[in-house]
């Protein structure tokens, strides 16, 4: 009797300890989680940087990337394959060169330039960045900013949704397209 007794609360304890463990580990996987949908907030510019190359006795100076974070696509927006929407950021300077990729938000996995519609690199002279939404499956996704004027960055935008258009007529397309901020 005594040891049905002591067995009895040993489970429990296993139990609840199992129980509390659980929890306090689902919280860290959210916590993670809502770590990669905040937005990318600019930090103040930092001054340029002289860096010594070790091959020979010379100094260059090394411009640090300006803050820059993305406008465009907006959280939990949805965006149609086949449209047409601007790539729109906030960046204290401008920016002639720019890579950026689209992030499958599931796999965290880069969809290749062609899937994606979106060059590896590209020059601009403002702001925005056209993209024709490319053949990709539907789902949710990110944008990740790779390089500014040829200096590595890793900013990346909040997730958004892809989806494919209707099979209607192009006017009904055409129209969706525009009520998503984009064109056919």
């Amino acid at each position: 009797m005594k040891d049905a007794v002591r067995i009895t609360i040993i489970v429990v304890i296993l139990l609840v300890g199992a129980m509390t463990f659980s929890g306090w580990a689902l919280s860290q996987f959210d916590i993670a989680l809502d770590s990669f949908n905040t937005p990318s907030v600019p930090t103040p510019p930092l001054p340029p940087s002289i860096h010594e190359d070790a091959a020979s006795t010379t100094k260059k100076l090394v411009l640090d990337p300006p803050p820059f974070s993305f406008t465009f696509p907006s959280r939990d927006s949805t965006v149609y394959e086949g449209c047409t929407y601007d790539i729109a950021w906030d960046a204290s300077s401008t920016i002639k060169m720019i890579a950026i990729e689209l992030i499958d938000a599931g796999t965290r996995s880069a969809m290749g330039p062609v899937a994606a519609g979106i060059p590896k690199s590209a020059t601009t002279t403002g702001s925005t960045l056209p993209w024709r939404v490319g053949s990709v499956w539907p789902g949710t996704y990110l944008l990740r900013a790779t390089a500014l004027d040829s200096a590595p960055i890793d900013t990346k935008s909040r997730t958004f949704s892809i989806d494919t258009l209707p099979d209607t007529d192009q006017d009904t397309q055409s129209a969706l397209c525009k009520k998503t901020g984009g064109h056919l």
